[in-house]
């Protein structure tokens, strides 16, 4: 059996560890774009601050591709499918691999709004180890530089937090009504915007760049309102869009993704896709939805290998977002609709950056938001899971001390419902 691989980060890995895990001797073959080992992308924001050295960088040992007996082509793009020949052709090198299985996780590209369109030689990306190591050179901690960081989103804070760590002076412009707005609520991203402030990061919501000024180098943005900024230098983080152009022709079914089912299999039976390009299934919106996040890209991709390799696994796709944010801990998991008057929604604060927002529906808890304390995250995580009746304890579920005698009272109520929460 052939299987072939477009892509080289998590789902990759997980797809390899998974085809190995059923298939011994069959004949794996990765793509990847970049000239480096499989490495962790959301790591960079820790290398550039110094956190790390690059060796905590990579996803897998070094040896880990001669171990699973995987043949690796560094530095190549697939640029074209042809599902009829089962071939991929792959560039610079102009060579067509062929395939009997292939699976893609090609992930994404970052969007430049078109505000931005044109060469700037000071306007950067943060997305993957070329772009950090370009910034960080860049970077000079006696001369700090003004940099403006354009969105609010994972990336584009991350990013904030590593430069001001380096000493430099740190705007962030989000186009949106406020910070983290895909996982976040209103009131939990004043409390970030707050914090962020205090630690010396300027934030500006609701306020687009309309406009930019300068020939070679960028030296001031125009706001809505019509504020100008002036910066030394501009990242661009308004988000990550699948790579899909190379697909035109293939005929894959794609939305905003490529569509697959809970087998992680697309339109096509004999190809298979993961991660950030993938459109899957997540149980707790109960529709098909990017999840571009690391935990998840793997997971995605070891269900596809192990399906590759004549498995009959279904993937029960979950958000899940943790960081840390110049200390400050953010996590939120499963739905948290804004706008579905069909929802409850109960929350607490508690002290200056302590935040619990809690969504349920029907009694069953579908999503939450947590700002500071992570104390419970995963008991929380695993109720949502299990798409638990917690109508018993749901006001418990926003203190600190909720915990095993809480889960307790849960698993008597179901089993005298007969069923066990722990099935």
């Amino acid at each position: 059996m052939k299987y072939l691989i477009i892509g080289n980060s998590a789902a990759a890995i997980g797809a390899v560890e998974g085809i190995r895990s059923r298939d011994a001797d069959g004949e794996i073959t990765i793509v990847a774009g970049e000239n480096y080992h499989t490495y962790s992308r959301p790591l960079i924001s820790y290398l550039m601050a110094g956190k790390i050295d690059r060796n905590k960088m990579y996803y897998r040992p070094r040896d880990f591709y001669r171990r699973h007996q995987v043949q690796f082509y560094a530095g190549e793009k697939a640029v074209q499918i042809m599902p009829r020949e089962k071939s991929v052709h792959i560039a610079p090198s102009n060579l067509n691999l062929d395939y009997d299985l292939l699976l893609i996780t090609a992930g994404g590209t970052p969007v430049l709004p078109s505000s931005f369109e044109g060469h700037y030689d000071n306007l950067l990306y943060f997305h993957s180890w070329d772009d950090m190591t370009e910034l960080s050179a860049r970077l000079r901690s006696d001369q700090p530089s003004r940099i403006v960081v354009v969105g609010g989103g994972l990336i584009g804070l991350k990013a904030a937090e590593s430069l001001l760590l380096r000493k430099q002076q740190v705007t962030v412009i989000e186009a949106g009504s406020y910070l983290l707005n895909s996982v976040m609520d209103a009131d939990g991203a004043e409390i970030i915007a707050d914090y962020l402030t205090a630690r010396g990061i300027k934030i500006m919501v609701n306020n687009p760049v309309v406009q930019v000024e300068g020939d070679t180098a960028i030296n001031h943005l125009i706001l809505q309102d019509g504020r100008r900024i002036y910066c030394d230098m501009v990242i661009l983080a308004a988000g990550v869009k699948p790579n899909l152009n190379w697909l035109a022709g293939s005929g894959l079914v794609s939305e905003n993704g490529i569509l697959v089912n809970q087998s992680l299999q697309s339109s096509l039976p004999d190809i298979y896709a993961a991660g950030d390009i993938a459109q899957v299934y997540d149980e707790s919106e109960q529709e098909y939805r990017l999840m571009p996040i690391l935990p998840e890209a793997y997971r995605q991709g070891r269900t596809a290998g192990l399906n590759m390799a004549g498995g009959s696994f279904f993937h029960q796709g979950q958000l899940f977002n943790s960081i840390p944010l110049l200390g400050l801990n953010i996590a939120s998991a499963g739905t948290n609709s804004f706008t579905d008057t069909g929802l409850e929604i109960i929350q607490k604060r508690n002290g200056q950056y302590n935040y619990r927002r809690l969504t349920l529906q029907n009694q069953v808890l579908k999503g939450f938001i947590m700002i500071g304390d992570l104390n419970r995250c995963g008991i929380l995580q695993g109720l949502i899971q299990q798409q638990t009746d917690v109508s018993g304890i749901k006001n418990r579920l926003l203190e600190n001390d909720f915990g095993l005698l809480d889960i307790q009272k849960l698993e008597n109520n179901d089993q005298e419902r007969g069923r066990s929460f722990c099935q």
